[in-house]
């Protein structure tokens, strides 16, 4: 038996919160799912409806959260760089009944922020480090 809209609903506010949802509310920027908390209700929803999400980018739909330091302040963040896509009710119903994550992500640059992060992470050790070395000193 195909899921409903109404099954959908149910989920999210069991999984989220409470809050009044149309077939086209945007659950990241009208209730304020994002970052890990997108994560984790996604992957839970994946595992309810068994749903594939090999093909979901985050990016597109959320928001990092806790993007700061030395890396916020050179980088923008990957959503910046594309167009934000909702996540809904509806498409989470179609999915549900597809059993795959069904979004044609449009064409996208992103900047690699590997070798950013690393030489943040290195920086804020070696910092982390002399102030040590100094204390016992």
């Amino acid at each position: 038996m195909p899921n409903t809209l109404s099954d959908i609903n149910q989920f999210i506010l069991e999984n989220i919160w409470d809050y009044e949802l149309t077939p086209e509310t945007d659950i990241v920027y009208e209730i304020g799912c994002y970052g890990d908390d997108l994560d984790d209700f996604l992957k839970v929803y994946a595992n309810h409806f068994k749903v594939d999400m090999k093909s979901y980018i985050w990016f597109f739909h959320s928001k990092r959260e806790g993007y700061f330091g030395l890396v916020g302040i050179f980088f923008k963040p990957p959503n910046k760089y594309v167009n934000h896509i909702p996540i809904t009710p509806k498409m989470l119903v179609e999915f549900s009944n597809s059993g795959i994550w069904n979004i044609h992500y449009p064409e996208h640059k992103v900047p690699n922020y590997k070798l950013a992060t690393r030489i943040y992470n290195g920086f804020f050790m070696l910092l982390c480090l002399l102030l040590i070395l100094s204390k016992c000193s």
